[in-house]
């Protein structure tokens, strides 16, 4: 785990990423749409909103305002991390924490199984080693934190039967 803390990424690395933070910092704003400032700045009209447009966001019934695009469960995660640890690293620790409680409730859904403790750490720990997982785990990304909640559902489903 202190790798992935170590390697967290505290910036949007692309578009997905910048997406959701964008996003987030919307919500924190009371609003979920943006006006576009150089269609004003430039005094250009309506015509031109998708030259602006970046990606991660669609275009508003308004003319001159944009939306994000994308889905907005994860950027509440972020949001809410964002309000109370403050915007420069608190969001970033999302994925991280995530990370962690996966792999905890996968061995709970192993246990939940029947496997025995070795075997049911041989779960999370499969996981924890895959390079595809730890390229998730150390960016902002909804990957993992969409893991989290399908893990979660499963580990509830099989406790209530």
């Amino acid at each position: 785990m202190s790798f992935i803390v170590r390697y967290t990424c505290f910036a949007a690395g692309g578009t997905d990423s910048s997406g959701y933070l964008n996003a987030a910092r919307l919500i924190t704003q009371a609003g979920l749409k943006v006006r576009i400032g150089p269609l004003d700045t430039l005094g250009l009209d309506n015509s031109w909103r998708p030259v602006f447009q970046p990606l991660g966001f669609g275009q508003a019934p308004e003319p001159r305002f944009l939306v994000p695009s994308y889905p907005l469960g994860y950027p509440l995660h972020l949001a809410l991390f964002g309000l109370l640890g403050g915007w420069k690293h608190a969001p970033f620790f999302v994925t991280p924490l995530a990370t962690l409680l996966t792999l905890l409730v996968l061995f709970k859904i192993a246990r939940e199984l029947g496997l025995t403790g070795h075997l049911a750490l041989a779960a999370p720990f499969l996981l924890a080693i895959s390079p595809g997982w730890i390229y998730q785990a150390v960016q902002p990304m909804s990957d993992v934190t969409a893991t989290l909640w399908c893990s979660l559902a499963i580990l509830f489903a099989l406790r209530g039967r």
